[in-house]
């Protein structure tokens, strides 16, 4: 009886490790996400307000070059026709290089924001 005492003493021992170990696992788990999501929101936060900026800042800019282009032409029709045509060139530029300066930057920043490479940091021993 002895042996089955200790052994049924072992296994609820080894049940508690194995509990507890799955419990700090799981609190890992949830740690790194709420992590990673704030860190992602935060990015996603930061985006939307420097392109609200940047649309604005671009919009003064434009239509103040569209006057200036008006005011050497004589004509506010060519001056702001012009600034359109320049628009329309880079939109043309930025839908043919889309892949290469929106996709995949995009999806390699998601990429190392979910899954970051290890740090290749060295440990050393001290000496004893």
């Amino acid at each position: 009886m002895h042996a089955k005492e200790q052994l049924a003493e072992q296994l609820g021992e080894a049940y508690g490790y194995i509990s507890e170990m799955l419990d700090h696992k799981i609190e890992e788990v949830k740690l790194s996400a709420a992590e990673k999501s704030a860190l992602a929101v935060s990015k996603l936060l930061t985006a939307v307000v420097v392109t609200i900026f940047t649309v604005v800042i671009s919009t003064f800019g434009l239509i103040s070059l569209a006057f200036y282009f008006a005011g050497d032409m004589q004509s506010s029709a060519r001056g702001f026709g012009i600034v359109a045509l320049i628009m329309l060139v880079l939109l043309g530029l930025v839908f043919l290089l889309r892949r290469y300066i929106i996709i995949n930057p995009t999806v390699a920043i998601v990429i190392n924001l979910f899954f970051p490479e290890p740090s290749k940091e060295v440990t050393h021993e001290q000496d004893k």
